[in-house]
């Protein structure tokens, strides 16, 4: 892929490379830098549209999202790749949704967890990882934000999960509470 030269991140990460000898994984820029020597670095980057392969690799089998492991492993990753990293992390649990269950059926509360799945990503932009940690709980971490963009995140999600489902002709309107850390 062409490398516009203004990419002062890149440069520095190789830079860094050589001078270091390790490897380096940009959270930013999405790259990973490798030394080969005193004078050369590879770099690869991720092939657009392509997952995270850890992500990849720890599913949810119900929502087909990213599971409680894949976030464990993106963050440390991010965090060893890059300690100081600016991140927001918020967790998000369905309010009501055992009544869900306990009036609909499993089923229905299956189709709602697909449907808050769908919406979660369509939320998320290129980089975030939206994740379902397990029940009705879910997880969006956004790389590179810091509490701006987590509050203007959180009022998006609210707005797509306040949206009514509807679950074989019965309109599901669905809360939900959310939680961020920065």
């Amino acid at each position: 892929r062409n490398i516009d030269i203004a990419d002062r991140s890149l440069i520095a990460s190789c830079r860094r490379a050589i001078d270091t000898g390790e490897q380096i994984i940009s959270l930013y820029g999405g790259y990973e830098v490798w030394p080969l020597g005193p004078l050369h670095v590879a770099v690869t980057f991720p092939v657009p549209g392509q997952s995270d392969p850890v992500a990849a690799t720890h599913l949810d089998q119900l929502t087909s999202l990213p599971d409680r492991t894949a976030l464990r492993t993106r963050l440390q990753r991010l965090f060893t790749a890059e300690p100081d990293a600016s991140v927001a992390l918020l967790v998000l649990d369905l309010d009501q949704f055992k009544e869900v269950n306990d009036t609909l059926g499993h089923a229905q509360g299956d189709k709602l967890l697909r449907a808050v799945a769908d919406r979660l990503t369509e939320v998320a932009m290129d980089g975030d990882l939206v994740c379902r940690l397990g029940g009705d709980e879910f997880a969006l971490l956004l790389v590179a934000d810091g509490p701006e963009r987590a509050q203007l995140v959180a009022a998006d999600v609210e707005t797509a999960i306040a949206h009514p489902v509807v679950l074989d002709g019965v309109h599901i309107q669905a809360g939900v509470s959310i939680g961020a850390a920065c």
